[in-house]
């Protein structure tokens, strides 16, 4: 689907006269252009007389006719007394300008055109504006009716309380009467085309600012080039097809950009979708090998982001599916084989601590206490004391040894209690502050760093009331802020809260976490991965790098 949107001026409509016996086609008021006397120039010594003193053509020939007296008429009235007698005049007319662009809009099958038109007779102007485009709008619709071109007019009139000459009234009109179209046919796969001829200047640098701005998903301009012997004999104006397509690009990329710095990967999918939607309903004639080259490099961004989305949401199977299917993105495949979720809820708890969506960042910074545990265990070797899958967390107590299993036993009453004869296997899982104990216990036994050992203990007991805290912060009546959280650690430190008396400050948790992760690194004698620098501006673990790659491909 096609629609049009376009201003209307008086130099739009030319009526045919007999000068010196030849038909010529005159515009009933045309108004200057910035590249008009260079047109005239080129004319015909005989086409430029008749040019130069149309004026005087129209008074003697026309305004007679009309009953009107010879001296310079208001277009308003001409077109208003052409009108009224329609039938006299109607093969004679020729909209030479506009229906140019009503051409070049049908053969890219239009089937309606938004007309701008201006009628600003009321009280201040009780004879309405000299250059009122009301009456020449019902001509131009009336005239193609007769021709049955098979396009619905649809008046959007400017309120005669608008100066048409004033920029900022007119910015606010046309941005709410294009909110309004958007809102009523802007489809995906709808092309919007905008004619800025016509009407005042502030009219046209109105509709071709917010015809950009507004958001319609396919924009492009139709600019009537100006012809003067096309014009003299009646003829529509040749149009040339204009995307503005920088601005439009830099449009898209500065939303684009402004997703990301948010992290919202769905929305910055959609954006590249949408773009994709644009270029895929572009006319042939504005198609390059430059538009044809992004829409691929559009499609490996979006997969792209398809895997970041992943990710996420904590889906590496979906990830995994995403990188066999995709060979554009094998570049990006490593951040699937070195996995590491706890780094990734790392990245979470300081995205959503940014974002200042507490909630969010406090069950995130949940599951990262116990995903460190989880990681260290592993690592250590601690997968030998479970039967079967680790991730099934059923302690076997045959298998610890027995320095280990009496340290565990002190620090866990049920453990210590437990039958493993009769009862079987002792499940730890959801028992986060017994795998604390036994990451500890298995340091200790392995002689490992004990000053990172020490530091990661420390991290854990001052995240660990944080952790417990966490629902009663999220069903507060105040609900879930940095601000909520102070009142609370404050209430609970008056109380003589023992969690809370070694509790981190508030605005210290992302730095206690990063803290905590470096000393994981430290232990296992690894290097430490960019996520944990104390900066604020870290990158944040896999989002950041694929970002980069996102920017790489879709900047042109």
């Amino acid at each position: 689907m096609t629609i049009l949107i376009a201003n209307i001026g008086t130099s739009d409509l030319a009526v045919k006269l007999d000068i010196d016996g030849h038909p010529y086609y005159l515009p009933i008021d045309f108004l200057a252009e910035p590249n008009l006397p260079q047109k005239v120039a080129e004319l015909s010594p005989e086409l430029q007389a008749i040019w130069n003193s149309q004026n005087q053509h129209l008074q003697s020939l026309l305004y007679p006719k009309l009953g009107l007296t010879s001296t310079k008429q208001r277009s308003r009235d001409i077109t208003q007394l052409l009108l009224e007698n329609y039938e006299h005049w109607q093969s004679r007319l020729s909209f030479v300008r506009i229906f140019g662009v009503i051409n070049q809009a049908k053969a890219l099958k239009a089937t309606k055109a938004y007309i701008f038109v201006t009628d600003q007779k009321g009280e201040k102007m009780p004879n309405g504006h000299d250059k009122d485009t009301i009456f020449l709008y019902q001509l131009l619709d009336r005239w193609l009716q007769d021709k049955n071109f098979g396009l619905t007019l649809v008046a959007k009139t400017l309120p005669g309380d608008k100066n048409a000459n004033d920029l900022e009234s007119m910015l606010d009109f046309y941005e709410t009467a294009l909110a309004d179209i958007r809102q009523t046919d802007d489809k995906d796969n709808c092309l919007f085309l905008a004619s800025i001829k016509g009407g005042t200047p502030a009219m046209g640098t109105a509709l071709q600012l917010k015809a950009m701005d507004t958001g319609f998903k396919n924009i492009v301009f139709i600019d009537p080039e100006l012809s003067l012997p096309r014009v003299l004999a009646g003829e529509p104006s040749e149009c040339k097809l204009t995307m503005y397509w920088g601005q439009l690009h830099a449009q898209k990329y500065r939303t684009l950009h402004l997703l990301l710095d948010r992290w919202d990967f769905d929305g910055a999918i959609a954006v590249l979708k949408d773009w994709q939607t644009t270029l895929s309903v572009l006319p042939s004639s504005l198609a390059s090998n430059q538009i044809s080259e992004l829409s691929e490099r559009q499609t490996t961004a979006i997969h792209a982001l398809q895997l970041a989305s992943c990710f996420f949401n904590f889906d590496r199977l979906g990830a995994q599916n995403i990188l066999s299917h995709h060979q554009d993105i094998s570049s990006l495949s490593y951040l699937e084989t070195d996995y590491e979720s706890w780094l990734n809820l790392l990245s979470h708890c300081q995205i959503y601590w940014n974002l200042e969506q507490i909630a969010n960042f406090l069950w995130c910074l949940s599951s990262f206490w116990e995903d460190v545990l989880n990681y260290l265990i592993e690592k250590l070797g601690g997968s030998r004391y479970f039967f079967g899958n680790l991730d099934d967390w059923q302690l076997d107590k045959s298998q610890l040894e027995p320095e280990l299993w009496k340290f565990l036993a002190k620090k866990d009453s049920k453990l210590n209690n437990w039958d493993f004869a009769k009862d079987g296997y002792y499940s730890m899982r959801m028992k986060r502050i017994t795998k604390r104990y036994l990451v500890r216990g298995m340091i200790d036994q392995q002689n490992k760093n004990s000053a990172a050992g020490k530091i990661i203990d420390d991290c854990l007991k001052a995240l660990n009331y944080w952790v417990d805290k966490r629902n009663d912060l999220i069903h507060r009546v105040k609900g879930a802020s940095k601000e909520t959280m102070r009142e609370m650690l404050a209430a609970d430190r008056a109380a003589r809260n023992g969690e809370a008396k070694i509790a981190c400050e508030v605005d210290n948790l992302v730095v206690t976490m990063k803290t905590l992760s470096k000393a994981v690194f430290d232990l296992l004698e690894l290097p430490h991965h960019p996520t944990v620098s104390p900066e604020d501006a870290s990158p944040a673990y896999i989002y950041s790098e694929i970002i980069t790659f996102v920017e790489a491909e879709i900047r042109l």
